[in-house]
């Protein structure tokens, strides 16, 4: 399924963010996640919106420190 091209919109606002989280618990806990082609197709997209990759720059350290404080006893 081709991903069609398109200016951001409301709805594609979150999903950054959200796999974000997933990436990292995925990480932190050996979840196994395997993303669908159209989600990895649909995130390369999203990442190649330059307000999207410069917002995840500063999201995803923050998401990961967030972890480790929360798994480092």
């Amino acid at each position: 399924m081709a991903i069609p091209s398109w200016p951001l919109m409301l709805g594609d606002c979150g999903f950054p963010a959200t796999a974000a989280w997933i990436d990292a618990l995925d990480t932190a806990l050996d979840l196994g996640i395997d993303w669908p082609d159209t989600m990895r197709a649909y995130r390369q997209r999203l990442h190649g919106i330059a307000a999207v990759e410069a917002e995840l720059e500063t999201y995803q350290p923050t998401v990961r420190d967030w972890l480790a404080a929360k798994t480092t006893p």
